[in-house]
């Protein structure tokens, strides 16, 4: 089926000025092109329409993640080397996944770790429905699963719909949102598993993906972390777009507010900022999302205590704490609070 042109189409929302495209480095070694678009509409259907082969360009190595730290045969068993995190069920619990031992981890509060889950498959993107049942987006096995506390596990997205789910999120509907990264899309599934819709038009249009990797959902808008283009795309729940927030950096020396150099992830605070986490310069921007503005700055690299090694996901919990997954300095780190 041709993509509908209305799919491109902006809403009659002011719109954010689109900023400039331009090449970014990305976490994950990648030569890629935008997959065929996929038509926005309210239909339902039980699986994706499968992009057209002339536009499916992909690299055919599949990138990689950063190499692991070396770790202590203790440490290997125990995982640590978070990716992503989710928190949610009835103890609010913190998850994280770890791809370098294909592993689920659990935490407490405390951030000690209590739990191991194994056998996930480079497990990357999290989330957890209001039930409390656990999503995991496999990168290996290209496949969403369910986790329940009781043990049970079952396969939500079957094998050959997804590619990459970098980044999961629900929104208040209970549909699942999944960021593939590799195939510059974001789905949208029902709680039933069927798909909905499918976000990411043709190369030539303002919403086009380039590798995007994160998403944040508020109760009338969606944030997705466009790495490629390095800027962050806003569309309203029926994903029409809406605009864009940031724009490239010159360079790793270039902190100018409101610059990226490696778009990473992208958390809300119970204020409804919005914080967006840059992996290559180990700081957070704080993003007014109703001005557009830069309205504060946190985090520094380095591998030393409190600073970022190599920052992949941000969350701010249900106590307003921002935890950081550094998968190079193989922790959850707590950031000082942002007022």
């Amino acid at each position: 089926m041709a993509p509908d042109p209305a799919a491109s189409r902006l809403c009659g929302h002011r719109q954010a000025a689109i900023a400039p495209r331009a090449r970014a480095v990305v976490l994950w070694t990648l030569a890629a092109t935008s997959l065929g678009a996929c038509p926005i509409t309210d239909e339902a259907h039980e699986a994706p329409p499968a992009p057209h082969d002339a536009d499916a360009r992909i690299a055919a190595a599949p990138p990689d993640l950063p190499p692991a730290p070396p770790a202590s045969p203790s440490e290997r068993l125990l995982g640590q080397h978070p990716a992503r995190l989710a928190q949610g069920g009835p103890e609010r619990a913190l998850y994280a996944t770890d791809p370098a031992s294909n592993a689920l981890l659990v935490y407490d509060s405390t951030l000690t770790l209590i739990q191991a889950v194994p056998d996930f498959g480079a497990p990357l993107g999290v989330a957890v429905n209001a039930q409390g049942v656990v999503f995991v987006g496999s990168r290996s096995r290209h496949t969403i699963e369910t986790y329940a506390r009781d043990g049970g596990r079952r396969v939500f997205v079957p094998a050959g719909i997804v590619q990459m789910p970098n980044d999961l999120a629900f929104d208040t509907r209970g549909n699942l949102w999944v960021v593939d990264s590799v195939a510059n899309r974001v789905l949208v599934f029902l709680p039933d598993g069927r798909w909905l819709r499918s976000l990411g038009a043709g190369a030539d249009t303002p919403s086009a993906f380039s590798f995007p990797v994160a998403i944040a959902l508020s109760g009338r808008a969606v944030y997705i972390a466009d790495q490629g283009h390095s800027h962050i795309q806003v569309f309203d729940l029926d994903a029409n777009f809406l605009g864009t927030l940031g724009e490239p950096a010159r360079d790793l020396g270039d902190l100018t507010p409101g610059r990226f150099a490696r778009l990473q992830s992208l958390a809300l605070d119970a204020r409804g900022r919005l914080h967006a986490l840059d992996s290559a310069l180990g700081r957070i921007q704080v993003f007014d999302p109703a001005s557009g503005k830069v309205v504060a700055t946190y985090g520094e690299p380095g591998m030393a205590p409190g600073n970022l090694g190599t920052p992949l996901d941000i969350l701010i919990d249900d106590r307003g704490r921002t935890l950081v997954a550094d998968y190079g300095q193989r922790r959850i780190t707590r950031m000082d609070e942002v007022r």
